[in-house]
């Protein structure tokens, strides 16, 4: 019974405690209690206010327990408190992010061709790395670029000649030729409208004009430059992908969705930046075709 009491006068103790410090105590912003917390704004530790969720504005003394409002209104302000302190970087990561959208809108050219240049180099390089790892079948006709990935102790050492080639494919067609087609060509042949007849138009005509004629032809040709085996040997291998490997229908798997998206969701001045985010995942794929 001695033990019970204690506990509820300790109880009320701290309330009637908590209420005094919290209404006799300079309020203070969050920045403001950050800086008197580590030694940069008053020095005196008697004027260090408590964080918000020791605070008192619901508390309601009168009552044994706090109330359910009390409740809620100290997890809030618990939360912001602890969010405080990474408030200070989210103007600096809004100004990027409205420099880079600046970028995209005002150089759509340059844009495309770093965005897609980068991208392509970096794919490459993943591809190498897992090409030297690979060992090709003898009784296959194996991609004869295996020879110049080789894996030394100090990791895969990169053929600069072929991610150059890379860097120029994905900066010229996939970067500045894309961005041509997409965000200037199409506009004018199907509209600018992101209806459904509209979207569907420019996702068909990409699927069964674009690709199969112009997009995976270039690029068997740029792997033909590469790989250093003829135009000729190119084109025998691209149909027979498509005849016998299903390229065409892998291919379209991928991009057919992806492209509802171009054309129905994605900002036009964001289309190539958000085209070369999924091209990443299929030209590291090329390589092993």
């Amino acid at each position: 019974m001695t033990t019970a009491r204690s506990l509820i006068s300790a109880f009320f103790s701290f309330a009637l405690l908590d209420a005094f410090i919290g209404n006799t105590l300079p309020k203070m912003s969050h920045v403001e209690a950050l800086a008197v917390s580590i030694g940069r704004g008053r020095n005196s530790r008697r004027h260090r206010p408590l964080p918000p969720f020791f605070g008192n504005d619901s508390f309601h003394p009168g009552s044994i327990f706090p109330s359910t409002q009390y409740a809620k209104t100290r997890s809030h302000d618990r939360s912001k408190y602890l969010t405080s302190m990474g408030a200070a970087s989210i103007p600096s990561i809004a100004t990027a992010l409205e420099e880079l959208n600046y970028f995209y809108q005002t150089f759509p050219v340059a844009s495309a061709f770093i965005t897609c240049g980068i991208k392509a180099s970096a794919a490459d390089i993943v591809a190498q790395k897992a090409e030297a790892t690979h060992v090709p079948d003898e009784t296959t006709d194996s991609t004869p670029s295996t020879k110049h990935c080789t894996e030394e102790a100090e990791g895969v050492q990169i053929e600069a000649r072929r991610n150059f080639s890379y860097i120029l494919y994905g900066g010229i067609y996939q970067g500045i030729c894309q961005h041509i087609i997409f965000n200037e060509i199409f506009p004018l042949i199907f509209g600018d409208g992101r209806d459904i007849i509209t979207v569907a138009s420019k996702v068909l005509f990409d699927s069964l004009v674009i690709s199969p004629f112009i997009c995976l032809p270039v690029a068997y040709l740029v792997k033909s430059m590469v790989y250093q085996f003829t135009i000729q040997e190119a084109m025998h291998r691209y149909r027979a992908d498509v005849t016998e490997n299903g390229l065409l229908f892998k291919y379209w798997k991928i991009w057919v969705p992806a492209q509802c998206l171009t054309f129905g969701v994605i900002p036009q001045h964001l289309r190539i930046a958000f085209i070369a985010s999924v091209s990443f995942f299929w030209l590291v794929g090329f390589f092993f075709i």
